[in-house]
Parts: structure tokens; sequence; C-alpha cells
């Protein structure tokens, strides 16, 4: 197995990019390609190394970079129609299954001046393929169309459920993970516990339902393959069962499979720190 960490996954969404691979990592993504050692097995690679002959990908996201790594490097790498992954991946499909109310999907200026005719500060504007905070702006100004906007609402719980779709179209569940963010939204730690009503507490029904409204949801999701993650949060005593929808593994998934290697461990953290990560045992 080759493991390729690839974080660079949003920044390849947006657009197409003519570099190949090796070339496509910012400086803060190089950092976080090591982290492809936690999935090292003995006779794995873990990129940047030199691959192996006939070795198979296992990659963080799914990539068309890595899909001509793959075949530059004579490997084994299968990914989902690249339409599929960018159409699940934005916001805008986020939006069609689980609409906050009063937000609307946002084109032109035209569009902005009559939404805001109805709706009144605060407010966020999302794009369509940012992620964990990033990509967000409250005012009304200077927007790159096309965003979702949304009421600024007053999160008391953020949560996200990870798991895998296999080429049959079945989806698995996978585990919980609380989400630790700051006052806009910002993704900064994963929280996770062998004991999921410990963790969840007095939101433990939320996370029930949102499982609940996910299963429901399994039809949109049949010609897509791999790992995916749903992010939620609870406000007003009520749930946003999707806010965020990721088609790829995450770090809510990197820290269940860390629990998951370390049975003798009742939980762990991994908490964000600019561009450094800690992992925090328990």
């Amino acid at each position: 197995m080759h493991h390729i960490f690839n974080t660079n996954f949003e920044w390849e969404l947006e657009k197409e990019r003519n570099v190949d691979l090796e070339h496509s990592f910012s400086k803060i993504q190089k950092k976080f390609l090591h982290l492809g050692n936690f999935f090292r097995k003995p006779g794995d690679t873990v990129f940047p190394e030199k691959p192996l002959p006939n070795q198979t990908i296992n990659s963080w996201a799914p990539s068309k970079f890595v899909l001509e790594y793959a075949k530059k490097h004579h490997l084994s790498y299968k990914i989902p129609s690249w339409d599929l992954v960018q159409k699940l991946q934005s916001k805008a499909f986020a939006h069609t299954l689980s609409p906050l109310p009063n937000s609307a999907l946002i084109y032109s200026e035209k569009e902005l001046d009559a939404w805001l005719e109805k709706n009144r500060p605060p407010f966020v504007f999302k794009s369509f393929y940012g992620f964990s905070g990033t990509g967000h702006k409250f005012r009304a100004e200077k927007l790159t169309f096309p965003v979702l906007a949304e009421p600024w609402v007053e999160r008391s719980f953020d949560f996200s459920t990870q798991w895998f779709v296999d080429e049959s179209g079945g989806m698995t569940y996978l585990g919980a993970t609380k989400l630790i963010s700051d006052e806009r939204g910002k993704y900064k730690k994963t929280e996770v516990s062998v004991d999921e009503k410990a963790l969840f507490g007095a939101y433990y029904p939320f996370l029930e339902e949102q499982i609940a409204f996910i299963k429901k949801q399994e039809p949109h999701f049949s010609s897509f393959f791999g790992h995916i993650g749903f992010d939620a949060f609870v406000y007003n005593n009520r749930l946003q069962p999707i806010c965020e929808i990721n088609a790829r593994k995450t770090f809510g998934f990197f820290a269940l499979y860390l629990l998951k290697q370390n049975p003798e461990k009742h939980s762990l953290s991994i908490l964000f720190d600019k561009t450094e990560i800690t992992l925090l045992v328990n």
C-alpha cells in the first residue's frame, strides 16, 4: 500500500489546476503528509517516498492529481466520478438536502439584494468549497459568487458522523465525533470516545436523529464509494442534520481510526493550532 495524505483536496476541487501531484501541496499541506505514517503497515510506503511497483494507493481524498500519479508510477487507484465528488462536496448539495431556515444559494448581486431585503445581520456567506470554517464572510461585500447565504445562528453543539460507502452503494456507520469550533465557526478540535452517550451527554438524542436522517439520504450516495463525513450542529434546541459534507476521509475518521488502533484507550482528541495538530489520548 502507498499512502497519500492529500489534504490539498478542497484546493483541487475549486477549478482545474495544471500541476502534478508533487507540486500541488502548499507549505502547510506538506506538513500533514507525514500523517500517512499512521496507516503504514510492514511493506507500505508513504508519499513523498518513492512507491514500490504495483502498489495500491490509499489516499486521504479522491484526487485527479493522485490518479495521474498512479498512472505515471503504474499503481492501482480508483475513485468515483469526479463530477460526483464535486457535487457531494459542494455546500450547494448539502443545502438541497438540509437547508437552514431562511438560507439561499446566491448566484448574482441581484439575488443577493433580494435576499438582503428579507434578512438582517448577523448572517454568513459561505463559498461552496470552503471547509472547517474557511471561506466564510460575514459582510455582504466583495463576495465571489456563487455563495450560500445563511442567517447566523448560535450553535450550542457541533458534531459529525463518519461513514463508509462500499462500491455497491451500501453505507456503514463508523462512529461519531464531537467538534469544537471558535466563535466564527472555524474548526479547532475533534473529540472521540468509546462511549458515545458520555461524549454527547444531553445532546445524544440529536446524534440518533442525525443518523436516522442520513440513512434516509442513502440513495443520494449510491454511486459514490469511499469515506464520507456529515457535519451537523444543534441550535435553539433543534438539529441542523447536515451543514457540510466531506466526500473524503476526515480528521473525525482519523481520530476514530486511532482510537480503534489503541483499544486500551477510552478517548482521544485531535487539537488544531494554526498549522500543527496535537494528539491527546486519554
